[in-house]
């Protein structure tokens, strides 16, 4: 009996140090879609082995993901001149916790790509692929109005991924 006892109170050590129980419970699945005015939205979240294991604690590594979300949005309408504007974005994004000291103060942080493709009147057009991450810029390779490349983008990508997920409630 001391033995299992020994056993008990050494797996809810383990469970401690790990970040199970203290009150921070285990991310779980959540999916979504939302239509809006002139578009639709989808996306889902899948816990990764941060999000069960160490809650809102982790290695500073998306090795060791909360979570990891997939997103996609598309919307078509017509500007003020009558020109058509096309949205379209499928993008994922995985969140992690770093930096602080044996889980203190640690905060998420957040790496993302995704494919793009805006269209606003016949001169202003995007279309290519994005990338970036906490406390890095964002690029986009691609073609944008004319003019291909790897160039720095205004974290456009990032918005519209936020955004998304705001309206699917994958947040």
């Amino acid at each position: 009996m001391f033995i299992v006892t020994l056993m008990f109170v050494a797996l809810i050590g383990v469970f401690c140090i790990t970040g199970c129980g203290g009150g921070k419970s285990c991310a779980t699945p959540k999916c979504g879609s939302e239509k809006f005015y002139e578009g639709t939205a989808r996306g889902c979240s899948i816990p990764g082995c941060g999000g069960c294991l160490t809650p809102e604690q982790g290695c500073n590594t998306a090795c060791w993901p909360q979570d990891c979300k997939y997103v996609t949005a598309s919307s078509k309408s017509e500007n003020e001149s009558g020109e058509k504007e096309v949205i379209k974005i499928s993008a994922c994004d995985t969140r992690c916790y770093g930096g602080g000291c044996l889980g203190c103060g640690q905060s998420e942080k957040v790496c993302y790509s995704g494919c793009l493709t805006i269209e606003n009147g016949e001169d202003d057009k995007a279309k290519g692929f994005f990338y970036g991450a906490t406390g890095k810029d964002e690029k986009f390779i691609g073609c944008a109005n004319g003019c291909g490349g790897c160039i720095g983008s205004d974290y456009g990508g990032a918005y519209l991924i936020d955004e998304s997920e705001s309206l699917t409630g994958v947040n």
